[in-house]
């Protein structure tokens, strides 16, 4: 048994979903940071003049209370890809 289509009947189209473009949430050129190391809530953060950053490498941050660190910035979780730390001169 075959249903017939009803030509007056509104046509339903599957519509492909818009693309977005790529969330730009890893920046992938490395950035400078220059601030204070604090531990907050076990972790040891980055604190500058105008944000607040985790770090996805504590173990070289706690050494340190000045510090310089080079990175590649995650923007939507505020955390530094630390690739160097160095204490600030």
């Amino acid at each position: 048994m075959h249903s017939k289509v009803n030509p007056l009947s509104p046509v339903r189209t599957i519509r492909e979903p818009k693309t977005r473009p790529p969330l730009m949430r890893l920046q992938t050129q490395t950035q400078n940071f220059s601030g204070t190391i604090v531990k907050a809530r076990n972790h040891y953060i980055l604190k500058t003049d105008k944000m607040t950053y985790e770090l996805d490498d504590e173990t070289k941050a706690k050494q340190f209370e000045q510090v310089n660190v080079s990175g590649t910035l995650d923007n939507s979780a505020s955390v530094i890809r630390v690739t160097d730390i160095q204490p600030a001169s």
